[in-house]
């Protein structure tokens, strides 16, 4: 008996090696080569529980908006894979979250709402589709839009100092743009303040008060942030900085994505992997080429390309004399003609909860994303001629209209696109390959740390 079971667990293990796909090992090779590993080898930023849960307040607090109407929730649920699931966002004025969100009175904003997956991660450093937010993982330097905060020795130092993670640099902005949170001039304190800093100063009199919160502000807020910063002793002291920080702690808290299946790969099991996601992985390194700008940890460059892809929405630079619905991406920072319609490399990691995708949201599937990187010109060229095909029902209603159609335009991105989308030829079978390994890159256990406050789902 004690040897058929013998013979019996050498028969087990033997056919567990069976099961391996002979390329496995050098496919994840290919992935360390390309500097891809699994980010559980890889602390991200922690923070008290006090912070997060402060955090976790703010993240879905309307009082954050200058026109109490929205909240960062709106537009990086955590029900709709940190985004909102609308091609481009709908900012202060919509009504309702997600694909139900409707515009009312309120503004389209320019761009897809990027993902909030991993930004706790020195290793993340760089933000936002056109790279404007950023941090130095050497020397804690930040750029961002307001020079206050910039450089090594920036003039807002103490809100600046507060900023560890480019997570937490991010969360300043939202509320200093009009359409997304601030809201119009005339309509509120905050959107009437001359400047980020005094408009940043209001929003903590908003939530603290003056005279060490002894006159205005939320009685909730003041006991928060007196535990979550037990080293400030007045609350006069506490700036936006402190605030930014609390979101940040929250979000690399509860958007940590670092147990996929991938991640279970890379780090030996192979198993962790179905057959056609493996082969779809060997593509991904190999003849598709996306390991190109997909590299790293968070399977980006974070560098900037141009993908050609088509513009919806109302595009960006108009109070700069851009034309409606153009986005030249990049080139809007630097200047430069070779900038021109450049985006940053998105991070892969939970991808498939993520669209839709492109800069301006114009792509609803991961098949034609896929289509979008292998061959762009001829994806492009037939999405123009019939947009409809690409589209889910509602969002061909609400958004068809905003597609760029000028020809010129056109013409000027199909001849951006970079060269290291080559004119692949991609069977069905391979699309499909490439679409199950992307979804092996999910992690949903995020949902149980990112939940709302009570009453706060909106």
């Amino acid at each position: 008996m004690k040897k058929f079971i013998g013979l019996l667990s050498s028969m087990c293990f033997f056919s567990q090696i069976s099961l391996a796909h002979p390329d496995a090992d050098q496919v994840r090779k290919s992935f360390t080569a390309a500097g891809v590993y699994s980010l559980q080898k890889e602390k991200s930023s922690q923070e008290s529980p006090d912070l997060v849960a402060l955090g976790r307040h703010l993240f879905f607090e309307k009082q954050l908006s200058g026109n109490k109407n929205i909240s960062c929730a709106t537009c990086h649920h955590p029900r709709f894979g940190t985004g909102d699931a609308l091609p481009v966002s709908l900012g202060t004025g919509g009504t309702d979250i997600g694909p139900n969100r409707q515009k009312n009175s309120g503004h389209l904003i320019p761009r897809n709402a990027p993902p909030a997956f991993n930004l706790g991660f020195n290793s993340f450093h760089t933000t936002m589709w056109d790279g404007r937010i950023a941090k130095d993982a050497k020397t804690g330097a930040l750029k961002t839009p307001d020079a206050n905060l910039n450089g090594i020795n920036p003039e807002a130092k103490e809100i600046a100092q507060q900023l560890t993670t480019v997570a937490a640099a991010q969360a300043m902005f939202p509320v200093t743009s009009a359409h997304e949170m601030r809201g119009d001039a005339g309509e509120n304190e905050i959107a009437d303040a001359s400047t980020n800093l005094e408009a940043w100063k209001n929003l903590v009199i908003r939530l603290l008060g003056k005279n060490n919160g002894t006159v205005g502000g939320i009685t909730k807020y003041k006991k928060m942030f007196q535990q979550a910063y037990p080293e400030v002793k007045n609350l006069d002291q506490i700036n936006y900085g402190h605030v930014a920080r609390a979101v940040a702690a929250y979000e690399n808290f509860a958007f940590l994505a670092d147990n996929s299946n991938f991640d279970k790969f890379l780090l030996g099991n192979d198993q962790a992997l179905t057959s056609a996601q493996l082969r779809g992985a060997k593509l991904f390194v190999g003849k598709a080429q996306c390991i190109t700008c997909h590299s790293g940890p968070h399977l980006t460059d974070f560098q900037f390309h141009s993908l050609g892809a088509p513009q919806l929405g109302l595009g960006k630079g108009q109070e700069n004399g851009e034309p409606q619905g153009e986005d030249r991406g990049l080139a809007l920072l630097t200047g430069k003609a070779g900038d021109n319609y450049k985006f940053k490399t998105p991070t892969l990691r939970n991808v498939a909860l993520t669209g839709p995708w492109t800069h301006s949201g114009s792509v609803q599937t991961l098949e034609d994303v896929i289509l979008l990187h292998a061959q762009p010109v001829l994806f492009c060229e037939t999405y123009r001629k019939n947009p409809k095909n690409f589209f889910y029902t509602e969002f061909y209603e609400n958004f068809v209209s905003t597609i760029d159609a000028d020809t010129d335009r056109f013409a000027s991105r199909m001849n951006s696109v970079s060269p290291e989308l080559n004119q692949l030829g991609l069977s069905q079978s391979e699309v499909q390959d490439l679409v199950l390994f992307l979804k092996s890159l999910t992690d949903k256990k995020f949902l149980s740390r990112a939940k709302a406050p009570t009453g706060d789902e909106l």
